[in-house]
Parts: structure tokens; sequence; C-alpha cells
């Protein structure tokens, strides 16, 4: 996974369309979708969604709308009625690294990241501070004469 990297405006560094189209070659990201199927039942199925369009896939997710999975990646697991069957679910831990809380982690890890950053941008800020300080503190000195 790419770590998300804070430039110096504080703005979040997003891979580029590039980065996300290289790492489809070699990586899926494991999402379980849950909803009513076509014929109206409750369903489930997971889905090894390609890296460059997991963020419309989210988007199109979290808005409710209805989506064809195919259309993101492949599907590796269905079935009806909900929740699916924790032996399905322990297998897609297991073989493909299933998260459920994916989402949640990768929002928790840009906020650490975030902070990181803010409090290395303090420490660089208060050391500033300090060494103008002291400038100043010896050109006063000197004027003294000490």
């Amino acid at each position: 996974m790419t770590d998300f990297k804070f430039l110096d405006d504080t703005s979040l560094k997003i891979p580029t369309t590039q980065e996300l189209e290289e790492a489809d070659g070699s990586a899926r990201i494991i999402c379980l979708m849950t909803g009513a199927t076509d014929s109206g039942e409750d369903g489930w199925v997971f889905i090894a969604v390609r890296p460059s369009l997991y963020e419309l896939f989210y988007i199109r997710c979290k808005m409710g709308d209805e989506l064809l999975p195919e259309a993101f990646g492949e599907v590796i697991a269905h079935g009806k009625g909900l929740p699916p069957p924790a032996d399905v679910v322990k297998h897609m831990q297991r073989r493909y690294g299933f998260d459920p809380h994916f989402s949640d982690r990768l929002v928790e890890e840009a906020k650490e990241q975030q902070k990181a950053f803010f409090m290395q941008q303090d420490a660089l800020r208060i050391n500033a501070i300090v060494a103008t300080m002291k400038s100043k503190d010896k050109r006063q000195k000197k004027d003294e004469g000490f």
C-alpha cells in the first residue's frame, strides 16, 4: 500500500493515476459488499477491487448507488443471505488478507501520519524560534559589550 505523504503546504499527496494503474498489475483490495441481489434478496459478494478503481468503488458504495461488482474487479465469492458465513469470511482473511475494517484503518493511518507530520512541523518551527532568539540574544550581548 502506498504510504500517505503530506506536502509542505499540509495537503495530502494522493497516489497518481499512473501509480494506481501500476498497482493494478500486482495488487487488489478485497472488499465485502452486502445488499439486495438482482432478485431482491439479501446477498453478499467479495470482490478483488483494482487499486485504480477503489476510490470510485468506495464513493459509489457509500452513496448507495447500484453497481456491478465485476466493473471494479473480480468476484471471488458470493452468496445469498446476510451476513456472509463465518467460514467464508475466515477463508477470505486467511487467503487474501481481507480486512473488514480496511476503510476505517486507512482513515486512521492517514490521521496518524498527518499528526506525525504536524508534530514534525511544530518541532521545526520551535527550533527556528529558538535559533532566532539565541541569535538576538548574542547580538544584544555583543552590543552591550559582553
